[in-house]
């Protein structure tokens, strides 16, 4: 069991495979094991990384109020702790766009579905 304390929670992950960095962020209600079969279809040609996001999962739950920004500097944490460059990072159909400031990766894009 994978976990990252970059953002002071531990965040669950899990990592499948080798070759470019792919990142699969569940939708909420649900936790990682939401891309189980497209985690082991990918990973013959992605490193895939699948993570919990904050409170859901296995991932730390918290009790003080957290914000989207929060929950994607959870996400770049993992991917620092696994030395990753700004991997494809694949949604839900619930997405909206929200833009954040948070630090530069090298390419890429970091995508948030949030259901409403």
């Amino acid at each position: 069991m994978a976990k990252s304390r970059a953002n002071g929670i531990d965040v669950h992950y899990e990592v499948t495979g080798d070759g470019p960095g792919l990142v699969l962020i569940h939708a909420i209600p649900f936790d990682n094991t939401l891309w189980l079969y497209q985690a082991a279809h990918f990973s013959t040609w992605f490193r895939v990384v699948s993570v919990d996001l904050r409170g859901w999962g296995r991932t730390e739950r918290v009790t003080a109020p957290f914000t989207l920004e929060d929950i994607c500097r959870d996400v770049i944490g993992v991917m620092d702790d696994l030395a990753m460059e700004t991997p494809a990072v694949p949604g839900t159909n619930d997405q909206v766009d929200v833009n954040f400031t948070v630090k530069e990766k090298p390419a890429g894009n970091l995508l948030l579905g949030v259901g409403f």
